[in-house]
């Protein structure tokens, strides 16, 4: 439980930054902040994605672990339970993916348009990113003794 929740705060800090970086405010603000910052944006979805708990991310860790571990436990019904009572926060995550890089808000004409000042990010934001994409590899190491 203890891993579950540490992951799952890495996460959210991870996510609360890049937006505060961003100041995005409204799902309609995530889709025109690619003008701002490319590449955190690209971190933003990859980091959404990982709280959806998608495979290759570290998102998917704590379910893996916990699905085993009651697989383990021959309590299969609560084991697909759970897998399926994780979907409507998946579907949650996509669709603000979805809104990040396929949707544009209409705009007129005289609308102002977004400057391309450079906001600094939180020196720790690199580091917060890495351990919410990167760490399902690490998986194994932690239960090797």
């Amino acid at each position: 439980a203890m891993l579950t929740l540490t992951m799952y705060i890495i996460m959210t800090t991870t996510m609360f930054m890049s937006l505060n970086t961003t100041t995005t405010k409204t799902l309609t603000d995530l889709g025109t902040t690619w003008t701002q910052s490319p590449s955190l944006i690209t971190l933003t979805v990859l980091t959404l994605m990982s709280l959806g708990g998608l495979p290759p991310l570290t998102g998917f860790m704590p379910k893996w672990l916990i699905l085993q571990e009651l697989c383990s436990m021959k309590l299969l019904p609560l084991s697909i339970t759970l897998a399926l009572a994780s979907l409507p926060s998946l579907y949650f995550y996509i669709r603000m993916t979805y809104l990040t890089l396929l949707t544009i808000p209409p705009n007129t004409a005289n609308t102002e348009y977004k400057w391309r000042l450079y906001n600094q990010a939180p020196p720790m934001l690199p580091i917060m990113v890495m351990l919410t994409t990167l760490l399902l590899p690490m998986t194994p190491m932690l239960f090797i003794t």
